[in-house]
């Protein structure tokens, strides 16, 4: 279907994204920092006075960081080389320099090498004569 195929938007909205993903990374642990003090502040810690549990705000705030370094472990497992492995599929479908080098490459190789074939068979004939 062509509704579903890819288009280039040209590398403008590619920087954008990138630098705003790049971005994302600070504001999420800023947010991250103060969500865990406003839960455990306003929420969290009146419940677990209720329920006699011994956790304070740095010991909620290590288990949380425990719990998210774990998580970052798996993911460096088992889903970044799945993701790269997309990624390089991505980037050698869509307007790879690299790609048209490679081309341009094998095209002189096979070039030469019809080439070099061609003198290698017309020495052979000679030998043999």
């Amino acid at each position: 279907m062509s509704v579903l195929k890819q288009k280039n938007l040209g590398q403008q909205w590619g920087v954008f994204a990138t630098l705003a993903g790049q971005l994302s990374i600070f504001i999420a642990m800023l947010n991250l920092l103060l969500l865990i003090t406003t839960a455990y502040n306003t929420t969290l810690r009146g419940w677990f006075e209720h329920y006699n549990i011994p956790l304070n705000f740095w010991t909620f705030t290590g288990s949380v960081a425990l719990l998210l370094t774990i998580a970052a472990s798996l993911l460096y497992k088992f889903a970044l080389p799945s993701f790269f492995s997309f990624l390089n599929d991505q980037a050698y479908r869509h307007d790879n320099p690299i790609r048209k080098d490679i081309e341009k490459l094998q095209k002189t190789l096979d070039s030469n090498l019809k080439e070099v074939e061609g003198r290698l068979e017309k020495l052979e004939k000679g030998v043999e004569e």
